[in-house]
């Protein structure tokens, strides 16, 4: 396993972890859920950050060839707006509001 491997290892537990108690975070009040999503965004970004220079995954590769595949097989001539809109369900559905950040800042370093 190497140093990449082991960062993406990490940054998915965490998100699995936030993932499994996210009723109970839901729970604190808003103040203190604010406070929760800054601090797992900034370990996030940190774990992130610490990956700076290592080559994208393998599965990032794979993922971008598959989610290119599907679009063609859905409507090759895909505008840009239902692209953005499938892709904030996904974030909102699968990965929650702590992401949204993280994820529109990791997205602009690749563009």
């Amino acid at each position: 396993m190497d140093y990449s491997d082991i960062l993406q290892d990490i940054s998915v537990d965490l998100s699995s972890m936030v993932k499994k108690h996210l009723k109970n975070i839901k729970k604190l009040d808003s103040k203190q859920q604010k406070q929760f999503g800054k601090l797992f965004g900034d370990m996030k970004q940190g774990i992130d950050d610490l990956s700076e220079g290592v080559n994208e995954s393998v599965e990032s590769d794979k993922l971008s060839k598959d989610i290119n595949k599907s679009i063609l097989k859905i409507d090759d001539s895909m505008s840009y707006v239902d692209f953005a809109h499938a892709v904030a369900k996904v974030l909102k559905d699968e990965y929650g509001k702590h992401n949204y950040i993280p994820f529109i800042n990791e997205l602009k370093k690749k563009l």
